[in-house]
C-alpha cells in the first residue's frame, strides 16, 4: 500500500464519515484508524534507518492489505459452502451482511474499479487538486466504498441464487464479482442505484446477483437457462483483466476460437 499523508485522512473523513448515519459514521471511521495505524507503522519503519526495518516495511507495504482482507475469508467461504449446498441458503441477517460486505470487498478491488475512480480525477475540472490522493489512498477507499454501499443497501437489495439449469457451465475470470451494467459501456461511478446488480459465480451450476429490481425478492432462487448463462458469461469475459477459468475447457471454446 502507498504512504498516505496526513491531510489524506482528513478529506477521507470528510467524504466518508461526515454526514453520515451514526453507525455508518463509527465504522467508517473506524476503517480510516486501522488505515491510520498502518500509515503510522510505515512512517516509523521509514525512518528507522537500517536493513531489517527496511525489509519489514517491505513486507507490511506488500501483504498487509491482503491479511485485512484474508481476516473476513473464513466466515465468508462457509457462506459460500451454504450456497454450494443449498438452494436457499438458511442465513440470518449478519450472515447476510457479511457475505454482501466481502462480495463488495471484492467488487470495489478490482482493477476496473481502481481505473473509474482514477478517471474520475482526471474528469474534474482542475484534476491537480487531487495531487495523488486517489492513488494514494486507494486502498482505504476501497474498503470505505464497500463498507457504505454494504450499509446503504441493506433493506433494499436483494439476494437472489441463480440455479443454471443448461448443460452449459458458468465461467469464472480474475474478476470473478462484476456490476452486470459495466459490460455496456458505463462507468461504475457515473451510475445509479438501478444500474447496480452484482453477480459471482461460486461453481459451474451456481451463482448470486444483488440486485436493486422490483422484480425479484429477497433470498430468492432463479433458474438460468441456456441464453442467460451465456449472457452472464459474456459479461464476465468482457469485464475481466486477463483470465478466464472454467472446469472444462470445452465450455470456453466461444472465446478461445474468438481470440485464435
Amino acid at each position: 500500500m502507498k504512504q498516505l499523508r496526513d491531510e489524506d485522512f482528513v478529506i477521507l473523513e470528510q467524504l466518508w464519515v461526515n454526514n453520515r448515519p451514526e453507525l455508518l459514521q463509527n465504522v467508517n471511521k473506524g476503517i480510516i484508524d486501522d488505515f491510520r495505524k498502518v500509515n503510522g507503522l510505515l512512517n516509523v519503519l521509514d525512518s528507522t534507518q537500517n536493513v531489517e526495518a527496511k525489509k519489514v516495511k517491505e513486507y507490511a507495504e506488500k501483504n498487509l492489505i491482503e491479511k485485512m482482507f484474508a481476516s473476513y475469508e473464513g466466515q465468508y467461504l462457509s457462506l459460500i459452502n451454504d450456497i454450494l449446498a443449498t438452494g436457499i441458503p438458511n442465513w440470518n441477517e449478519d450472515d447476510q451482511m457479511s457475505f454482501l460486505l466481502f462480495l463488495n470487498l471484492q467488487y470495489f478491488r478490482t482493477k476496473n474499479i481502481s481505473d473509474n475512480l482514477l478517471k474520475s480525477t482526471q474528469k474534474s475540472p482542475n484534476p491537480a487538486q487531487f495531487d495523488g490522493f486517489i492513488e494514494r489512498a486507494m486502498n482505504p477507499m476501497r474498503w470505505l466504498m464497500a463498507n457504505t454501499v454494504t450499509y446503504n443497501s441493506l433493506n433494499k437489495r436483494k439476494i437472489v441464487f441463480v440455479e443454471n439449469t443448461s448443460t452449459l457451465d458458468f465461467i469464472t475470470t480474475d474478476q470473478p464479482v462484476v456490476n452486470v451494467y459495466a459490460a455496456f459501456g458505463k462507468d461504475a461511478v457515473e451510475m445509479s442505484e438501478d444500474e447496480f446488480e452484482l453477480y459471482c459465480p461460486f461453481s459451474s451450476k451456481k451463482a448470486v446477483l444483488i440486485s436493486f429490481k422490483d422484480c425479484y425478492t429477497d433470498m430468492c432462487s432463479i433458474s438460468a437457462a441456456e441464453k442467460d448463462v451465456k449472457i452472464y458469461n459474456d459479461i464476465l469475459v468482457k469485464c475481466s483483466n486477463r483470465f478466464v477459468f472454467s472446469k472444462d475447457e470445452e465450455a470456453l471454446s466461444p472465446w478461445l476460437e474468438e481470440n485464435q
